[in-house]
């Protein structure tokens, strides 16, 4: 069976990992903070774009994980 098992990412901060996800991009500023890393913030955009369905919640939960397996 063919496939990839591991992915290197290499070092990047946790502030960088929203840029991997494009659907993110349209909503780039709009939150109330600007150092939102689209988790547990208030007002937040992504947040928002996520519970009215225009963010698929899947890929939300994939940003979450990789978010969470990065460094600081």
């Amino acid at each position: 069976m063919a496939g990839i098992r591991t992915l290197g990412i290499g070092i990047i901060a946790k502030d960088e990992v929203q840029s991997f996800f494009l659907e993110f991009e349209p909503f780039e500023g709009g939150c109330k903070f600007g150092d939102c890393l689209h988790h547990s913030e208030p007002e937040c955009v992504v947040k928002a774009a996520v519970r009215d369905g225009v963010i698929d919640s899947l890929r939300y939960e994939s940003y979450l994980r990789l978010q969470s397996e990065v460094g600081a």
